[in-house]
C-alpha cells in the first residue's frame, strides 16, 4: 500500500511540473544553455562578467553584466514570445542604451536575432547569433549599413567564469 501511495505522489508531482511548464521543451532547452556565470574568453573576469539565471518560474533568462572596457553595467533578458512565436532579446545598460531583437532557432542549439535601427552612419540591419559550442557560447554579430556589404562587428566566446571540478566517484 505505501509503495503505491509513493508512486501516486511521484506521478502527481511530475504532472504538476508539466502543467506549470511555461515553454515547450525545445524553447526551454535553448534558453537553458544561457544559464551560467560567463566571461569572455581572453579577458579577465574582472574586465567582463555576465551572470545568467532563470527568472521566476523559468519564464525568462535574466543576465546581469559588468563591462569594464566601456564602464557599463546592465541586463539582458532572453525569452520566447508565444504570441509572436519568436525568441526575444532585450538589452539595457547604464549609458541609457537599449535594444529589442526578435529571433528564431538556429541549428540544433542556437538562436539568431535580427534588428533594424538608425545609427549615425545610416539605417543598419543587424544579425546576432548565439550558438552553443563545446567550450561555451559563440556570440557573433553582423551589420549592414544602408544595404552595403555585411561586416562582422563582433565574434567572441563566452566561457564559464568559474571552472567546475569534475565529479569524483565515491570509493566503496
Amino acid at each position: 500500500m505505501s509503495s503505491s501511495v509513493f508512486l501516486l505522489v511521484g506521478v502527481l508531482a511530475a504532472l504538476a511540473r508539466v502543467a506549470q511548464q511555461i515553454h515547450s521543451p525545445d524553447v526551454e532547452t535553448r534558453l537553458n544553455y544561457l544559464i551560467d556565470d560567463w566571461m569572455i574568453q581572453g579577458l579577465s573576469s574582472k574586465t567582463f562578467r555576465q551572470k545568467c539565471a532563470w527568472y521566476n518560474g523559468r519564464s525568462f533568462v535574466r543576465c546581469t553584466f559588468q563591462d569594464q572596457r566601456d564602464g557599463t553595467i546592465g541586463e539582458t533578458i532572453f525569452g520566447y514570445s508565444e504570441a509572436q512565436k519568436r525568441y526575444t532579446y532585450y538589452r539595457f545598460d547604464s549609458k541609457g542604451r537599449s535594444l529589442h531583437n526578435l529571433g528564431f532557432p538556429s541549428g540544433r542549439y542556437g538562436m539568431v536575432f535580427t534588428d533594424e535601427r538608425l545609427e549615425p552612419e545610416g539605417l543598419a540591419r543587424v544579425q546576432t547569433t548565439v550558438n552553443l559550442e563545446d567550450e561555451g557560447l559563440r556570440y557573433t554579430q553582423y551589420k549592414s549599413v544602408q544595404g552595403r556589404v555585411w561586416q562582422r562587428t563582433a565574434d567572441f566566446l563566452y566561457v564559464p567564469a568559474v571552472q567546475r571540478r569534475p565529479v569524483r566517484k565515491r570509493r566503496r
